[in-house]
């Protein structure tokens, strides 16, 4: 269960159906309802109280005449309906009553004033009390409260000494900034008075237009590229508005992405390229304006025409701006155009911004290769196209070749590659190498051990084999050797051919082997498109094991080819239901079964069934946007044998960063610590369970 860094997550669902009551919809309860008026001591109707039998978080609350309203209460013996104030001003309490078929129970309830170490307000800058706020003890971190309606609250149970109170106020109340406020004084007996008084976030306001008239349009604000750092998309409003509030102080610039036909899309002003947007420096409580105007879009549009002539389909035209890669995202998305009165093969790609020239990219829905036009392998040698605001290019023709056939590399010859040289002379053995060398160029993309390895192929001796020069970049290790038995080859392009290979040192003689196997569930059904993890010991890497991942298919079967003979140890990764484990049936990898791989041998039903997970949620988040300080709960039938021996990281990557939990009941952990991460991450619990095996959970 991924989760944003910056968004907080899930309630629990509640075991009773509720409404927040009114007196008139009170006085028409009907039967096994329990309703009645939460008074403070001095007989006056208390509102935002939350009322609930169960689990009070999340709970319905009253209104401004104190009712409160349970329906639907369908037990026949006496429960407890629990009252608690989250502003802390006056202290939880419950009452016993039995549900009635014969009519609303109705009895009131005084809630007497709380014994308080801290109170106070939290005011926005023109001094109105703001609510929703969370107020809590940096130190004692289960002591926290919510501002009411007029922004009062207070704090009990803290020890004596001094501490530091933060109003956070995210999410209720988002434009102003979180504040803290130290060496605060708690004396026994005393009530410390402490206010927030909250400042403003500084405020990026859009006014964006196209044709003259309001724009329909999202916008996404970046952090200068010294971050790269995405702040937040929002939609504009019905005027064309959009209003960032501004966490950080910063550099930042904006990405327009146009939602009505017609107009394209564009970093501000009027460029594809985000290094020439222009940068605004907001900070302190400035509001920064910027008006935009949307250009009207260009179009190119012409046919795709397979091999045999036939046409093509012209979804699969797409357009870049010159000289950006294809698998850069860092450009505003062109469009495709399809017109139902256009002959078959007719493509028309839109939303061209006119600030730059394009080139087309037609892909060879697996019977040609891909095609840059004009006929083309590279987007650097494609024909570019320039295009005027709001004009239509037409006209093209883009003829496909036959598809060249996808190269399979299964080894290359045994040689000594150090880093910071170039090889030439290095025989690649596989097979469906095509005649033509320059149909198979292969730049790896890939980093071992931080070296970048070029292969480089010169010539083809047949379909089984081909001359390469090997290019060492210098990296990070000195002068240390590559590894002897493998290279992860990502990205093999032979014509627009492409796989996903596995290189390793061998020679023409030498055999790969298989391994395989199937994957059930609990319940002995198949669970498709689970991961299953191949891996050896390997001393050049971070860890000391390289891996290859394989996926189950249908069936819940796997196969893992193209293996080398070694010692090789299997992994279940499993998914957000399904706990993984190693082969066989073992929670660490110390106690995983070893399979000895031989030369061309093909090793069967390495299986796994996998147990349902665990489940752990995260119920409360508050990070910090200044320090990017966390501080969550978690809940979970897991956490219910722990017994002190727990583990929690944060995943950023596949790196896991320790950090502080501290056990709060048998079902809930309090985890703090701090997450220099944008984007997305991964919450990862490991615990020792009672038959002594580690556990682990993720969120």
């Amino acid at each position: 269960m991924k989760k944003s860094m910056w968004v907080v997550l899930t309630l629990l669902s509640m075991v009773f159906t509720a409404v927040v009551g009114t007196v008139e919809r009170a006085a028409a309860a009907g039967p096994y309802s329990i309703t009645g008026v939460v008074r403070d001591s001095s007989g006056v109707p208390l509102s935002g109280i939350e009322y609930s039998i169960g689990w009070p978080y999340g709970a319905p609350r009253t209104g401004s005449d104190g009712v409160f309203l349970l329906e639907n209460q369908f037990y026949d013996y006496e429960i407890a309906v629990s009252f608690t104030d989250s502003s802390g001003l006056h202290a939880a309490t419950s009452a016993q009553v039995t549900p009635s078929p014969d009519g609303p129970v109705e009895f009131d309830v005084t809630m007497p004033d709380a014994v308080l170490a801290v109170q106070g307000r939290v005011t926005d800058p023109d001094g109105n009390g703001v609510a929703g706020i969370i107020v809590r003890d940096n130190n004692e971190y289960w002591v926290t409260a919510t501002t009411n309606a007029e922004g009062y609250y207070g704090l009990s149970g803290m020890s004596e000494g001094t501490h530091s109170l933060t109003a956070d106020t995210w999410p209720s109340a988002p434009a102003f900034r979180t504040q803290t406020i130290d060496n605060v004084e708690v004396v026994s007996g005393v009530t410390t008075e402490v206010n927030f008084a909250l400042g403003r976030y500084p405020r990026l306001d859009l006014h964006i237009t196209a044709g003259g008239l309001p724009a329909s349009v999202t916008a996404t604000l970046w952090r200068d590229l010294q971050y790269d750092n995405p702040m937040g998309t929002l939609s504009a409003d019905s005027e064309g508005n959009i209003s960032f509030n501004v966490h950080e102080d910063g550099e930042y610039y904006v990405e327009l992405r146009a939602t009505a036909p017609g107009y394209a899309s564009e970093y501000f002003p009027d460029t594809v390229n985000r290094e020439q947007a222009t940068r605004f420096s907001v900070s302190g409580e400035q509001v920064v304006q910027v008006n935009a105007e949307l250009e009207a879009e260009a179009i190119i549009s012409g046919v795709v025409l397979l091999p045999d002539g036939s046409p093509g389909s012209p979804w699969d035209v797409t357009a870049r701006p010159v000289g950006v890669p294809d698998d850069s995202y860092d450009v505003p998305s062109p469009c495709n155009l399809p017109n139902e009165t256009d002959p078959p093969g007719t493509f028309r790609v839109g939303c061209l911004h006119p600030s730059t020239d394009w080139v087309l990219k037609a892909v060879g829905v697996g019977v040609a290769d891909n095609e840059y036009y004009e006929d083309s392998q590279s987007s650097l040698n494609a024909t570019p196209i320039a295009v005027e605001e709001g004009q239509e290019v037409t006209g093209l023709v883009i003829q496909l070749d036959p598809k060249t056939p996808d190269p399979t590399f299964t080894g290359m010859s045994k040689l000594y590659f150090l880093t910071g040289t170039t090889t030439p002379g290095v025989r690649v053995y596989g097979s469906n190498f095509p005649l033509d060398p320059a149909a198979l160029h292969i730049n790896t993309d890939f980093w071992f051990s931080g070296i970048n390895v070029i292969i480089e192929v010169t010539s083809i001796v047949s379909s089984r084999e081909a001359i390469a020069t090997v290019t060492v970049d210098p990296g990070t290790v000195g002068s240390d050797p590559l590894p002897k038995y493998f290279l992860g080859l990502t990205r093999s392009i032979g014509g627009s051919a492409e796989c996903s290979c596995q290189l390793f040192y061998g020679d023409a003689t030498t055999q790969v082997g298989t391994i395989s196997g199937r994957v059930i569930d609990h319940r002995n059904k198949p669970v498709a498109s689970s991961v299953v993890q191949v891996r050896w010991p390997d001393p050049n890497v971070q860890g000391g094991y390289s891996w290859r991942n394989f996926t189950t298919g249908p069936d819940g079967r796997w196969t893992g080819d193209g293996l080398p003979p070694r010692t090789y140890q299997v992994v279940f990764l499993g998914n957000e239901a399904l706990a993984g484990e190693w082969w066989k049936n073992k929670s660490r990898n110390v106690d995983a079964t070893n399979l000895t791989l031989a030369a061309g041998q093909a090793l069967m039903n390495v299986n796994a069934q996998l147990d349902k997970r665990d489940t752990i949620e995260v119920t409360r988040a508050t990070p910090r946007y200044q320090s990017q300080e966390l501080s969550f709960d978690l809940r979970g039938e897991g956490l219910s044998p722990i017994a002190g021996n727990f583990r929690v990281f944060i995943d950023i990557d596949g790196y896991l960063s320790p950090l502080q939990a501290t056990m709060v009941s048998a079902t809930t952990l309090h985890v703090t610590g701090y997450a220099y991460v944008n984007g997305t991450f991964d919450i990862v619990t490991q615990w020792t369970a009672a038959d002594g095996t580690t556990r682990e959970s993720r969120c």
